[in-house]
């Protein structure tokens, strides 16, 4: 019984590290593609601030880590 309640302990924080490193690695991956084809300099130039950028880049990411959580969490209760 032991060994049965340390995995129902751990597999939530496991859930919730590969959320949130695929997450960050998309956002990550979607700011040096940009740079890559030359895109960056032209959103440098539009009139949003730098921290709009940087909080609106990662938005839609961040929504699918949101809706993998739960779809993570509904196969988890039923199972």
């Amino acid at each position: 019984m032991r060994g049965s309640t340390r995995i129902w302990k751990t597999v939530p924080g496991v859930i919730a590290l590969v959320v949130k490193l695929v997450t960050l690695m998309l956002a990550s991956m979607a700011v040096v593609r940009e740079k890559e084809i030359g895109t960056l300099e032209q959103i440098m130039v539009t009139p949003i601030s730098q921290l709009e950028f940087i909080l609106g880049k990662p938005l839609p990411f961040v929504l699918i880590g949101f809706a993998d959580v739960i779809l993570i969490t509904g196969v988890g209760l039923l199972v």
